[in-house]
């Protein structure tokens, strides 16, 4: 029997790198990992955001967010294309805050009891990995799930080369809510609204 904890988790929510050739926001946001984050918030636990892909970050060059109606170019790095995709003649790069940038937030975190990062396309997924590696290294005893659209349809994939501890694929459901209750001990929602979770 697990012991249900009555102090609040903290959760920290992580929206991962792209690796692309090309990359532009046009509102671009992780609607699924935020209502999850609203509902896990909404029934008592501490939960804390990063965006990789943050154009506003305060470290940033200074952007207007009004301009282009909110749309506009992410932070660029140049990074070795994958295997296979040597030949393509177009410079492969992560797109988002910079690494240091992303250790320097973590720094600033209280030390969460578990990580939830999502993922979009399937073929971003070197971008997730990267991600992952970054937590690994600053919270190595944290566990680390991976949910979202790569997770969902690469799942063999996802499990033997994300570094996540544990990939939840398919919709926000009983099975990830028990997860997340079973790994930090504290009685999370058996369901959460999704009509119900402003933020």
């Amino acid at each position: 029997m697990v012991e249900v904890k009555t102090d609040r988790p903290h959760i920290l929510l992580v929206n991962p790198w792209i690796h692309d050739f090309a990359a532009y926001d046009v509102w671009a946001q992780p609607l699924g990992l935020l209502q999850l984050g609203a509902g896990l918030r909404r029934h008592g636990c501490r939960v804390s955001y990063i965006d990789c892909l943050d154009r506003f970050h305060p470290r940033a060059p200074r952007s207007d967010p009004f301009a282009r109606q909110g749309r506009g170019p992410y932070v660029k790095t140049p990074q070795p294309a994958p295997p296979g995709l040597e030949d393509i003649p177009r410079r492969y790069s992560r797109y988002g805050i910079r690494t240091a940038w992303l250790h320097d937030d973590l720094s600033r975190q209280a030390p969460p009891n578990l990580i939830l990062v999502t993922s979009m396309m399937t073929y971003w997924y070197p971008g997730v990995q990267a991600t992952i590696s970054v937590l690994r290294q600053t919270y190595p005893a944290v566990p680390i799930l991976l949910g979202g659209i790569y997770a969902s349809l690469c799942r063999e994939h996802a499990e033997r080369t994300s570094g996540a501890d544990h990939v939840i694929p398919g919709a926000m459901d009983a099975r990830l809510l028990e997860t997340i209750s079973r790994l930090t001990g504290y009685g999370a929602p058996d369901t959460i609204d999704l009509d119900d979770v402003d933020a």
